[in-house]
């Protein structure tokens, strides 16, 4: 399973490495599930690459995605699955019984986002450029903090040496800088002393986020 863009930590998997991993898994008979719901979410001026565009139809490969990125349609739980001919019907059963029924308003909403929502996403995008910036240049400055700056989706990974767990941090900056971050151990043991910050917030906010912490990160514990 690959997610490129990646939750939490904004990696973009390469189209080279896409092609290798394609390659192994043609050699021993794998399947490659592929959740690409940031795919719109890159800061080098390039939709992220698709395992989409290195496989065949025959290619043993599901792709996923959702409205809830892209459109920020998120709760709405509607989305689309591409998936090889033979799984037609293995997956006609799946959405009989998990999305029969999706409500008028979110079907007609899924159409206006296909046709007409380019220039959101654009607006959205452009967004995230900006707050991702304010983000890393002012987290950068904070003694103790080591930011690493994501090349994709719209989550900053950032590394808080304070002596503290990630939860107990998270909480600590909660009550104090009146900021909401997840400890990096919400995705595993290996982001413990991490923070996760999302930034598909504005401008604004971000500033005002940045200085928050800054108040209370430069204070010592």
């Amino acid at each position: 399973m690959v997610n490129s863009p990646s939750n939490p930590t904004g990696w973009v998997m390469p189209l080279a490495e896409m092609e290798a991993l394609r390659d192994v898994a043609r050699e021993r008979g794998l399947w490659i599930l592929s959740d690409e719901v940031y795919n719109h979410f890159t800061y080098g001026n390039a939709i992220a690459p698709s395992f989409l565009q290195v496989t065949t139809p025959t290619d043993r490969l599901i792709v996923t995605n959702t409205f809830s990125k892209n459109w920020a349609m998120t709760g709405w739980r509607a989305g689309w699955v591409t998936y090889p001919e033979g799984l037609a019907a293995t997956f006609s059963k799946l959405g009989q019984y998990n999305t029969t029924s999706i409500p008028t308003f979110i079907q007609h909403a899924a159409v206006a986002a296909l046709e007409q929502g380019d220039a959101f996403i654009r607006t959205m995008v452009g967004r995230c450029v900006e707050s991702r910036a304010i983000l890393v240049e002012g987290l950068s400055r904070i003694r103790g903090v080591t930011v690493f700056p994501p090349e994709g989706a719209f989550y900053l990974m950032v590394r808080v040496d304070t002596g503290e767990t990630s939860l107990d941090l998270a909480f600590r900056l909660l009550r104090e800088a009146k900021v909401g971050v997840a400890p990096g151990t919400a995705f595993g043991p290996q982001g413990e002393g991490f923070l996760r910050i999302c930034f598909a917030i504005s401008p604004e906010l971000a500033r005002e986020a940045v200085a928050r912490l800054a108040r209370v990160l430069s204070t010592p514990v």
